[in-house]
């Protein structure tokens, strides 16, 4: 039988781990019904086109993973070096919202929730992984949030080619 977490490790995968699929359901309304839209801005800005059958398809599969992963961390505490991968993928994501917004001088779907809601909350995650996990754990979190976030980017522009 496996020792209980220490104080830290508890409180990490806590039940505020829920914020993170809740605030992608924010994220998702903003991006589905904000401006044009999500999938239209970016067949807009970069020429690929994205239909909005495929862009909610990835978001239910995204969707999915991200409750899929708080339930795994909350089940079993040994995989709280998961808790800043999602950090850092929400992080990620807002921020580029919020870049794509400056870079193109348009607004990006998603960069209001990203800003007040995204950012933040990765970079809390990332902080407060920082006190409960040991250097291996967070370096390991991190480089998985990076990883997906990168397959993210490279799902979307796959299925963009293929319409």
């Amino acid at each position: 039988m496996a020792a209980p977490p220490d104080g830290e490790v508890a409180a990490l995968v806590g039940p505020w781990l829920w914020s993170f699929p809740t605030t992608y359901l924010v994220h998702f309304v903003e991006e589905s019904f904000a401006g044009v839209g999500f999938d239209r801005w970016v067949a807009r800005v970069s020429g690929r086109p994205l239909t909005r059958t495929q862009f909610r398809s990835l978001n239910l599969l995204y969707g999915a993973a991200m409750v899929g992963t708080v339930a795994a961390v909350r089940g079993r505490p040994a995989r709280a070096w998961m808790v800043p991968g999602l950090g850092t993928v929400v992080a990620l994501n807002g921020a580029g919202h919020v870049v794509g917004s400056v870079v193109t001088r348009t607004y990006s779907p998603g960069a209001v929730s990203g800003a007040l809601l995204w950012f933040p909350l990765g970079v809390w995650a990332i902080q407060r992984s920082r006190r409960a996990l040991n250097r291996a754990e967070l370096r390991r979190g991190v480089a998985a949030g990076l990883a997906v976030s990168a397959g993210v980017v490279i799902t979307a522009a796959v299925v963009s080619r293929s319409h």
